[in-house]
């Protein structure tokens, strides 16, 4: 997990990474690790609101880890229930049963 993680949003809600996040990343690229990162944007606002590295998503406001990815779910770290199901670049929200909002929740920004 990354040692430390903040950014800053823009008016248009598009993220502006900070200097710590570029230390991080650059520690990766340099030792050779491949991490891999993006941003998950709300589709009703279309502003990010999560941050996804190393398998793990974060809020933006916050360094604690919200979700953890496996295969194509997103799994609530406190409950470890299934939150939401990845569809190419989409999230469906888990409502229980097995059942899925209709409308994507979130989507990824790349």
């Amino acid at each position: 997990m990354p040692l430390a993680m903040q950014f800053e949003s823009s008016r248009d809600g598009r993220i502006k990474s900070s200097s710590r996040v570029r230390v991080y990343l650059s520690y990766h690229q340099e030792s050779g690790l491949a991490a891999k990162e993006r941003y998950i944007y709300d589709c009703a606002s279309e502003r990010a609101v999560f941050y996804e590295t190393d398998n793990y998503v974060y809020p933006l406001a916050s360094s604690e880890v919200a979700y953890r990815v496996d295969g194509d779910y997103l799994f609530c770290v406190k409950t470890e229930r299934i939150a939401f199901w990845i569809l190419g670049k989409q999230l469906y929200g888990h409502i229980g049963n097995g059942e899925l909002t209709r409308v994507p929740t979130y989507h990824y920004g790349d």
